[in-house]
C-alpha cells in the first residue's frame, strides 16, 4: 500500500531529489521544502513552479506543481500537487494523517534514498525515541545538527521527533513516517544528525498548522485526519 502512496521528486535534469506522498484523491500530496527549494541543490521546479516526479517505476514519470502558498521554508513544510488526471496516471493510494504519537512507538519509512532501489523504493523500520526521561515525547532541538543538514532549518525553537533505531539518509525527505499499528502518517522526515544517528521529523501539526495559516478554505481541503 504504501508503495503506491509515496513518489521520487526529481530535479531538472532527472536526478532523485527527495520524496512525496498523496493525501487526497484529487493529488495533493505533502514534502519537505528543502526538498523543492534546496539553493545548494541542483533545481526541482521551473519558472511556474512545476517539476517531475517518479512513480512505481523509472518509466512512469508525471508532472507536478509546488503550491508556496501553502508552503513554509523555515517550518520545512511543503504541498504539492500531482497532475493525476493526465497522461493515464496509475492508480495511487492516499495516507491518512494523524497528530498522536508516543516515545516508543513502532513506525516505518518508505522513501527513495538509492537510485537501486527502484521501483518501489527502500522500507525502513523507526522507533519514536523514548530514551531521555525529561522529554516525554523527545523533542529534538536542531541547533545541534550539523551545519550540512540542516539547510532548511533556520528557527532554534521548532521542535522535531526524534527517530533512532532507524536508517536515515539523503533522499528520504520528506517520505512519510507511518504507524504501524494505524496506517497513519504522524510525520515527515526532514534530516538526520550523523554524530548520534538520529533521525529527524517534523510533525503532522506542524504541515495542519501552515495550512490554517495560508487557507482560507481549511478545512475544506478533503485531507484524511484520523
Amino acid at each position: 500500500y504504501l508503495a503506491r502512496a509515496v513518489f521520487n521528486i526529481l530535479t531538472r535534469t532527472g536526478a532523485p531529489n527527495g520524496t512525496g506522498f498523496f493525501v487526497d484523491r484529487d493529488g495533493h500530496a505533502l514534502t519537505c521544502h528543502h526538498v523543492l527549494k534546496d539553493p545548494e541543490k541542483q533545481p526541482v521546479c521551473d519558472a511556474n513552479n512545476h517539476f517531475t516526479i517518479r512513480y512505481l517505476d523509472t518509466k512512469c514519470t508525471n508532472i507536478a506543481e509546488w503550491l508556496p502558498q501553502f508552503s513554509n521554508r523555515e517550518k520545512d513544510v511543503a504541498v504539492v500537487k500531482v497532475m493525476v488526471d493526465q497522461g493515464g496516471f496509475p492508480e495511487f493510494n492516499t495516507l491518512p494523517l494523524a497528530t498522536d504519537y508516543r516515545p516508543g512507538l513502532k513506525a516505518c519509512l518508505r522513501g527513495f534514498d538509492r537510485p537501486e532501489t527502484y521501483p518501489l523504493g527502500s522500507f525502513y523500520y523507526a522507533d519514536v525515541s523514548s530514551i531521555e526521561q525529561e522529554t516525554a515525547v523527545n523533542i529534538y532541538e536542531e541547533a545541534s545538527v550539523p551545519l550540512d543538514e540542516s539547510d532548511g532549518f533556520r528557527t532554534p525553537s521548532r521542535k522535531l521527533i526524534k527517530l533512532t533505531n532507524g536508517t536515515f539518509v539523503y533522499g528520504l525527505s520528506g517520505a512519510p513516517l507511518t504507524r504501524l499499528d494505524t496506517g497513519s502518517v504522524f510525520a515527515v522526515q526532514t534530516a538526520w544528525d550523523q554524530k548520534k544517528h538520529w533521525g529527524l521529523s517534523i510533525p503532522i501539526k506542524t504541515f495542519m498548522h501552515v495550512w490554517r495559516a495560508f487557507s482560507p478554505c481549511w478545512p475544506n481541503l478533503a485531507f484524511r485526519v484520523i
